[in-house]
């Protein structure tokens, strides 16, 4: 469905799963709340973020 096989997905695994820690360690703007309100994500593993982000992308 996202045109990667599974030893594809899983080599492409590790580089996303940092790329996206240091987006949520890292914000671009000032929060104006502290970190950890709000809506629970619906995706809730790292790897249904990465098929997600694929399948949007094809």
């Amino acid at each position: 469905m996202t045109g990667l096989n599974r030893q594809a997905f899983e080599s492409l695994l590790p580089s996303f799963t940092q790329a996206y820690q240091d987006s949520q360690n890292k914000p671009e703007k000032r929060r104006k709340r502290a970190p950890g309100g709000g809506r629970k994500a619906t995706l809730q593993t790292i790897e249904s973020k990465l098929f997600y982000s694929l399948f949007g992308c094809k």
